[in-house]
């Protein structure tokens, strides 16, 4: 299966990078490819970097801006035209959408599926909440749940992840041959 990972480009502490590490392990023991935007830096190089070491595949989407930023050893780059086009072969090159903590693109990307969830986008998205680092994002929702803002339960959307383990269980049970 195809997954696409999301996360941050910028170095951060510890408990991320070892979650990502852990987490991209379990990917490649599962057999699996990582599809990702292509940036060779912070936790996207850490997850790459534990992909290639055990002899997965690893899959860029690029684009001219930030070419600068991109990883040469990718088994494969697909170029996009811009910001949006790379988002949207990200999401379809994947069969499951798996975010690790981020800064604002990440909040884009993961908000960005939650929306096309509303309008019947089937591939499942594991959010790993790491240290409790999408608690507030978390709890927004369960608040727009609660008070009608979701056209979907929570639940039906996205999975919040504690583990990177718990974030694996739930993209291979709804992922690719699962749908």
């Amino acid at each position: 299966m195809n997954i696409t990972l999301f996360g941050s480009e910028n170095e951060v502490a510890d408990i991320y990078k070892q979650a990502t590490v852990e987490l991209a392990g379990l990917v490649a023991k599962g057999g699996h490819t990582i599809v990702w935007g292509a940036i060779d830096g912070g936790l996207m190089k850490v997850a790459v970097d534990t992909m290639q070491a055990r002899g997965a595949k690893i899959i860029g989407i690029g684009a001219d801006y930030i070419r600068s930023k991109m990883r040469a050893s990718a088994d494969e780059i697909i170029m996009a035209s811009g910001m949006d086009d790379r988002n949207t072969k990200m999401l379809e090159y994947g069969d499951a959408i798996l975010a690790l903590p981020g800064g604002v693109g990440t909040i884009n990307e993961v908000t960005y599926v939650l929306r096309l969830k509303k309008h019947g986008f089937a591939k499942p998205i594991a959010v790993l909440n790491t240290d409790g680092f999408f608690d507030g994002l978390k709890a927004q929702l369960e608040r727009m749940n609660a008070e009608g803002f979701l056209k979907n339960r929570l639940e039906g959307i996205a999975c919040f992840a504690d583990t990177p383990e718990e974030a694996m269980r739930y993209v291979e049970k709804h992922g690719a041959g699962a749908l």
